[in-house]
């Protein structure tokens, strides 16, 4: 996560095509070094935007139910 950009996992990206869905939890930045070099070896990507927002939107609800 920012400040650190220039981290990424050790793996064989050259193995990676357009048959694959790379998730990075992290979401700032939104596109990490991990999502790039898997996006420019054809590979659908997704970040942890739409999971940070799912989780507080559940928060939300539990902290605000009535019970």
């Amino acid at each position: 996560m920012h400040p650190n950009l220039e981290g990424c996992p050790d793996i064989p990206f050259e193995g990676i095509g357009k048959g694959h869905l790379l998730f990075d939890l992290v979401y700032n930045p939104l596109e990490t070094l991990f999502l790039k070099k898997a996006r420019l070896q054809g590979a659908q990507t997704k970040n942890g935007e739409e999971m940070l927002h799912l989780q507080a939107e559940r928060a939300l609800e539990i902290w605000t139910e009535e019970q």
